[in-house]
């Protein structure tokens, strides 16, 4: 039949009706009411489906869906692509402890969290990308802050309030109140523990603001979620003292 869903409060249930409705008896339209956020996650969602044959028309604004019915997925053997969501914890530690190599990164993926790449070069970090071997390096380097849009790429506000700490100046990240209903309110929690570390952070609405300064170590609450405890393993490896 036909649904109409928000499109300002998560991409998960529009991918998740995306992968249920070809199965379904009847024909379905979803059409997205207001902003969409996190559009690459359902460039993603799009781009897996129609790689296992099943049919989705849309347009470039992705804000209506027509489902035929009926269809199947064609079973094949298939290559996962890396993950840049959970790659940019791993980069991030490299810019601030250490160089660091990580591979199975397709340079050309839809995935919005490729953006990590980009943002660590604004933060003038020491990166180079290998798009044949699908390999991405960075080094230890002087980071410098810069205003971050979080509005396609949620899961990075954690790991970028972490870089913001070690950068001199400045960092923005606006566009973020989303992140407020996630495993955790994520603005909330990472600025809770990083200023444990002693970190400079203004909580807003949809954001943070961050002046860069020297990191303590801390005993550390990752607030009963994964991205938490990953950002703040990372910015203890260029704190002073212990975390725990």
């Amino acid at each position: 039949g036909q649904v109409q869903i928000n499109g300002d409060i998560s991409s998960q249930f529009i991918s998740g009706l995306l992968f249920t409705a070809p199965l379904a008896k009847e024909d379905t339209s979803i059409t997205v009411k207001g902003n969409l956020q996190s559009k690459p996650y359902i460039q993603i969602t799009l781009e897996v489906l129609q790689d296992f044959g099943i049919e989705i028309k849309t347009d470039q604004s992705l804000l209506s869906y027509y489902i035929p019915a009926n269809q199947k997925y064609k079973p094949q053997t298939y290559l996962v692509q890396g993950d840049f969501s959970s790659a940019a914890f791993l980069l991030s530690a490299g810019a601030i402890a250490g160089e660091i190599e990580v591979s199975n990164l397709n340079l050309n993926s839809e995935q919005g969290d490729k953006e990590i790449i980009n943002i660590l070069k604004k933060m003038g970090a020491q990166i180079e990308t290998d798009a044949k071997n699908k390999t991405v390096k960075v080094k230890k380097s002087s980071l410098n802050g810069i205003k971050i849009d979080a509005g396609n790429i949620p899961d990075l506000v954690p790991i970028c309030a972490v870089l913001a700490c070690y950068a001199q100046g400045k960092t923005e990240i606006h566009n973020a109140g989303r992140l407020r209903i996630k495993e955790s309110d994520r603005l909330a929690a990472i600025s809770c523990e990083l200023k444990k570390m002693g970190a400079k952070i203004e909580e807003k609405k949809d954001g943070l603001i961050i002046e860069g300064s020297a990191l303590n170590g801390a005993q550390i609450n990752p607030h009963s979620d994964h991205r938490i405890a990953m950002a703040c393993a990372v910015a203890a490896l260029g704190a002073k003292g212990r975390s725990e």
